[in-house]
């Protein structure tokens, strides 16, 4: 065989190949999409439906409402906090007197279900307020909606910190993914392999295949993340860490945050039975950390579980009221925004 007979082959093959994983990635697209309203339409009640359409119906990457970062995989585009508007940002320098509270977690502290004024943060926000009525009191909620505990952890070391907030709340487990130190060490076109890679979403659901059914420290596409970019990420984090919450501790502590709060996570099991994370905050000695799973248990004696929960853990409003009120009560049991607000006013 001639060489420019092989040639055409080998040309061929590629061009091939290449038409027939075109056709899987726009497939897969368009069958995610078909998947995802499907999902929605049938097991999502209607008021909830369209807010959390709007969110994981949206391309992940550069959608109306976040961008890629290297440190981050994406963050939001138009401010890190949600508001009744959509996403903002706030002055850096604080108001006299003025008490800042971050909340930090994913779709469920952003509150994918339920429209802005409430989400847990927003009510946390007017329950403060009517208790210290003379105190400026913001909570600001970081939540990113389909967050993993490593970006939470990394968006709060890289941009957050810079807001000064004087309480942090976290709100996404007791996982260890990440270690304090987290510089980037890769070069621009690692980092555009690797960009190339999470924007296909034929890698994603080969590494959501990879990962069910199996407990993963972190996640297969995280394990590639830092391959590629050479990031030198141990599994024991750097040997004094047991999980994200602490090193964001150790990082509020840096910057001056006065206190900060862990919220355990529910999730409703298909028998419809609840289970929360407080073990586990426990277990490794990690606090203080609210727990709220018999407050969540306490309200289905009276409220059918469908009214709390729109699915395995977002909830509706009457959800994200326990919440809020759980927390509130815990800051006005400990006097910590009371002990800010005299602090602030000497």
């Amino acid at each position: 065989m001639s060489t420019k007979k092989l040639f055409k082959k080998i040309s061929l093959f590629m061009i091939l190949f290449l038409g027939f994983f075109v056709l899987v990635e726009i497939a897969i697209r368009f069958a995610l999409f078909i998947s995802l309203n499907n999902y929605f339409n049938v097991n999502i009640p209607s008021p909830y439906r369209e807010n959390m359409k709007q969110v994981h119906l949206a391309p992940i990457m550069e959608s109306s409402w976040c961008r890629f970062d290297p440190v981050c995989y994406y963050i939001p585009k138009d401010g890190f906090f949600r508001g009744p508007g959509g996403q903002f940002d706030i002055p850096l320098q604080k108001q006299r007197g003025e008490v800042r509270i971050l909340c930090l977690g994913d779709s469920t502290t952003y509150g994918d279900a339920v429209n802005f004024n409430e989400s847990w943060p927003a009510v946390l926000n007017r329950l403060l307020n009517d208790r210290y009525p003379h105190t400026t009191i913001t909570v600001l909620n970081a939540g990113i909606p389909g967050a993993s505990s490593r970006q939470v952890k990394r968006v709060f070391q890289q941009y957050l910190t810079k807001y000064n907030a004087d309480i942090v709340i976290w709100r996404k487990g007791t996982w260890l993914t990440d270690s304090l130190e987290i510089n980037v060490t890769s070069g621009k076109v690692r980092l555009l392999l690797w960009r190339g890679l999470y924007e296909l979403r034929l890698f994603r659901v080969l590494c959501l295949f990879i990962d069910r059914g199996k407990d993963w420290k972190w996640t297969t596409a995280d394990k590639i993340h830092d391959y590629i970019t050479k990031r030198d990420i141990p599994e024991t984090g750097n040997g004094q860490f047991q999980s994200d919450l602490e090193i964001v501790k150790k990082i509020a502590k840096d910057n001056n945050v006065s206190y900060v709060l862990a919220l355990d996570y529910i999730h409703k099991q298909q028998n419809g039975s609840l289970t929360s994370d407080y073990s586990l905050f426990q277990e490794k000695g990690l606090g203080p950390v609210v727990s709220t799973l018999e407050s969540f248990k306490e309200k289905t004696k009276t409220t059918p579980l469908e009214n709390i929960f729109v699915d395995d853990c977002h909830m509706t409003e009457t959800g994200t009221h326990i919440i809020a009120h759980k927390v509130y009560d815990f800051l006005v049991e400990k006097d910590w925004v009371g002990v800010l607000s005299r602090e602030k006013n000497q």
